[in-house]
């Protein structure tokens, strides 16, 4: 449903182009997806988004910052991804929510000697790389550096990760087959999808 780019390469197979209006667009390529620029190149899917523009090029908007917001029936949810990375969102208690993204480290990318500059945006000479923790101010920067310091520590999973439970109540204001088997119910969902509970 919605996602966004950092490295311009999904599935070994699909690349994004930054959307641009009609008259652009007959004269230009599309411009690439580019990690290293501090944005975030934004994608929304729908099935019939293959169909409005038939390629393997997945049309983005740069932002800045993106705030994902849901508001749906009981027992949905989001799919959202980067970089092919999938996730599920929901609320077990049925309730809108929202995710904030923005950018919060650099991290050094090494290219191959195949690398394809059309393909990564990557001309000319460019800083030099290095990891850092990024924000607008050194408030913003110390709060990422805070927050990584409490993932690491495991202080954030219980924030970011659905419990058991949510996911049966979620399960269960679904009407998923699952629902009502307890936690039995999650460790069936999360199995089937890979995953541990």
């Amino acid at each position: 449903e919605a996602g966004f780019f950092n490295i311009n390469w999904q599935a070994h197979l699909l690349h994004g182009g930054v959307r641009m209006g009609w008259p652009r667009r007959c004269c230009r390529r599309r411009q690439p997806v580019q990690f290293n620029d501090g944005m975030m190149d934004v994608f929304r899917w729908k099935l019939s988004s293959f169909l409005r523009t038939p390629s393997l090029r997945i049309l983005t908007d740069r932002k800045k910052e993106l705030n994902l917001r849901f508001h749906g029936e009981k027992g949905t949810g989001l799919f959202f991804q980067w970089d092919g990375e999938a996730r599920f969102a929901f609320s077990p208690t049925g309730e809108p929510f929202n995710i904030f993204i923005r950018q919060v480290l650099s991290v050094p990318v090494v290219l191959g000697p195949y690398h394809n500059p059309g393909l990564t945006g990557l001309k000319g000479p460019r800083e030099p790389a290095c990891f850092k923790f990024c924000g607008d101010t050194p408030a913003d920067v110390e709060q990422v550096r805070q927050r990584v310091l409490r993932n690491i520590r495991g202080e954030l999973a219980q924030e970011l990760n659905g419990s058991a439970e949510d996911i049966d109540r979620f399960l269960a204001r679904s009407g998923h087959p699952f629902a009502g088997e307890g936690r039995a119910s999650a460790a069936s969902m999360a199995e089937a999808v890979g995953l541990s509970v």
